[in-house]
């Protein structure tokens, strides 16, 4: 499975990067409402024509438990109370990310467009907690795995230049992880690239505002 969903990722990215270049417009940017999160991320981006734009993108969360995700607090509750017997004390993990975006513009002329974007991303969780209650009352079990997350994202956002050569966007991201999520501990739980999940979604939002910078 996870061989599948990494060569797809890379079909995908190659499929939107391979076409006739009509202007130079490669940019390096981040997103800038996950480092609050301790989640550290850097794009490529690549616009081969006025319509498409593909978009690779790695990042790397420290210990998500530290952090203060003011996207997620917004989008999703983030009690305080339990966690479904666990009590999780770090979330790391890695991703890539790889899809394109459909920009809604007729020319490179146009700087401020809507967008709408579709991306596979491959996510790596590593929780480390305890299970403080099960069936037979209060306990005390350390707990620790890593677990491979692929899932598919799709986005709706605003791209706008500041600058000569700056660009900043904003997009609102869903996401949509296989079902193997439901291994995570306890039913709040964070995947690095795919979002935050409070117990009464049944899928993962996420606010991006991404800076970025022409090569």
């Amino acid at each position: 499975m996870k061989k599948t969903y990494l060569t797809i990722s890379l079909s995908l990215y190659l499929l939107v990067s391979w076409g006739q270049d009509t202007q130079k417009a490669d940019f390096l940017g981040t997103n800038m409402l996950q480092l609050p999160a301790l989640t550290l991320n850097l794009n490529y981006t690549h616009e081969f024509n006025p319509y498409i734009t593909s978009l690779a993108e790695i990042g790397y969360a420290f210990n998500y438990m530290k952090g203060l995700d003011l996207a997620g607090e917004v989008l999703t509750a983030h009690c305080k109370c339990g966690n479904d017997g666990y009590d999780i004390d770090r979330i790391t993990g890695d991703y890539l990310k790889l899809g394109a975006y459909f920009n809604l513009r007729k020319s490179f002329q146009k700087s401020h467009y809507f967008r709408a974007g579709a991306f596979i991303v491959n996510s790596y969780v590593k929780e480390e907690g305890r299970l403080t209650y099960d069936g037979s009352g209060e306990v005390d079990i350390p707990l620790k795995h890593k677990l491979y997350l692929p899932g598919i994202a799709v986005s709706l956002g605003y791209e706008a230049a500041l600058l000569s050569k700056l660009k900043t966007g904003v997009d609102f991201q869903a996401s949509f992880p296989g079902k193997k999520y439901e291994d995570l501990y306890g039913y709040r739980n964070y995947i690095p690239g795919i979002g935050y999940l409070d117990n009464v979604k049944k899928w993962f939002p996420m606010l991006l505002w991404n800076v970025k910078y022409l090569l």
